[in-house]
């Protein structure tokens, strides 16, 4: 009985030749990459540059509940002080902590500054004593706004003005400069509630998604039993060294053009161009240059994207996989950020710079270019690199599935700025769509799973503020 169409690889033709320029520049690149990620959470950031994430959040969360309590005095009252009590025990230990940080650390200063307002605590003078020294314009603000009794309106509203949003240290000198001036409103809309309707959403898709996930699982362990989960195999499985140097030339060229795609947008006019057209510019520069790339033979062989699994055959069968990727990987993926969170919870906070521009601006002009770029670019040319060229090219190099899985995950998690505590999370994604890609002979799928799991991660930044 002859096995099923596409499952026998074609021979593998010899090759002798070599050529290792790809391997060399993906190295120095990759290496480069990692040093960064490593000397941004391993070296210790200047006082004056650390943003103190957990103490913030602690402040936000205390002012929520008391803007909570503010806007309904009536309901629930005895609920309502003893979260409020709780909080306030919390700014005590937290307070307790910042009084331990270097005198230089300003913003531990400017944390304390509110965190002690919050309590209706005295202020000591000798508190002021950094920001004094300090020639920010924003530190002289907390002086003034946290040193005087009493500010009028137009003085307050002049500050507000000045004081950025984030972190929200910021927001809370906002909301304590116009209670100053009389205005008790200001913590209710400065500092909206987090309704339940925003955490209760989460909750509920939270529950859908685990739902929906033992539920792909399930089947895919069905299907596995009965012998109809048959893989067909990765995209350009059956190729010989030097096909696989090829493919390591065409990785080190789409990353190259990344870098320089991201130069261009960055040295265009701002005047003439926002955030959305820069954002527009890289996209437009990467898919006309991976299109274009296809035309250039390396080593006297064409790498088409067809070749690398991007086609429209099995169009809605590859979506519907990724689709069940993403949920069979999500909830997976979370538990390992929470794992390499506790692990690495002496290192700085897992962040991304997309994920804080979120959280400190909704607008439609911050979030459109950053759901461009995290859930439509990002997909495109990281799974063509590490999926559809890498992951190829290092199996065929190191003889074995798993080594070349584990390899390109970690290749992959590690080019992320978000830092080492979410390298085993990321490692889990590179791996699961290096599985789809295994699956399906396809780059769709992984592509498809890509493209739902970072738009998912946006949705939780914006629903958890």
């Amino acid at each position: 009985m002859s096995a099923p169409a596409g499952l026998i690889p074609p021979p593998v033709i010899c090759e002798d030749r070599r050529n290792w320029t790809g391997w060399i520049v993906l190295t120095i690149l990759i290496s480069l990459q990692i040093l960064l990620a490593l000397s941004d959470s391993l070296t210790q950031k200047p006082p004056k540059l650390r943003t103190h994430d957990d103490e913030q959040e602690t402040l936000q969360s205390e002012m929520r509940v008391a803007s909570r309590f503010a806007s309904e005095p009536s309901k629930n009252e005895t609920t309502g002080k003893t979260a409020l009590d709780d909080k306030w025990k919390e700014l005590d230990s937290t307070l307790a902590v910042l009084a331990k940080q270097p005198k230089a650390d300003t913003m531990a200063t400017k944390l304390s500054l509110a965190m002690l307002t919050e309590l209706h605590r005295p202020i000591q003078a000798g508190l002021f004593d950094p920001l004094l020294k300090s020639r920010s314009p924003v530190d002289k603000l907390f002086v003034e706004i946290y040193g005087s009794s009493k500010l009028s309106p137009a003085k307050a509203n002049q500050m507000v003005a000045l004081l950025p949003d984030y972190p929200f240290v910021y927001k809370a000198a906002k909301v304590h400069a116009l209670q100053k001036a009389g205005d008790q409103g200001a913590l209710n809309r400065l500092v909206p509630v987090q309704t339940v309707s925003g955490t209760g959403l989460v909750g509920f898709l939270s529950m859908v998604g685990i739902y929906v996930s033992i539920s792909v699982w399930t089947g895919f362990w069905r299907r596995y039993r009965a012998g109809t989960l048959l893989p067909r195999g990765m995209p350009m499985s059956s190729i010989t060294p030097l096909d696989a140097d090829r493919l390591a030339i065409r990785a080190a060229q789409i990353f190259a053009l990344f870098l320089i795609a991201q130069t261009i947008a960055a040295v265009l006019p701002r005047d003439a161009f926002n955030l959305f057209g820069r954002v527009i510019a890289v996209i437009v520069l990467m898919v006309a240059g991976v299109v274009g790339l296809q035309r250039f033979e390396i080593e006297g062989k064409r790498i088409t994207l067809k070749m690398l699994g991007l086609s429209t055959c099995s169009l809605k069968d590859d979506i519907l996989l990724g689709i069940q990727g993403f949920f069979a990987e999500f909830p997976i993926a979370m538990v390992l950020a929470g794992i390499g969170a506790v692990l690495f919870s002496f290192l700085p906070k897992a962040t991304h710079p997309a994920t804080e521009a979120l959280s400190r601006d909704h607008s439609l002009g911050t979030l459109l270019p950053i759901v461009l770029l995290g859930s439509v670019l990002a997909p495109f040319w990281e799974e063509l690199v590490f999926r559809g060229l890498l992951f190829p090219a290092l199996n065929r190099l190191m003889g074995g599935l798993i080594p070349s899985i584990l390899v390109s995950s970690f290749l992959f998690a590690s080019m992320h700025p978000q830092g080492i505590s979410i390298w085993l999370a990321l490692a889990g994604v590179g791996a699961a769509s290096c599985m789809l890609s295994y699956q399906s002979r396809s780059l769709v799928p992984s592509m498809v799973m890509h493209c739902l799991h970072n738009s998912a991660v946006f949705a939780l930044t914006l629903l958890v503020q």
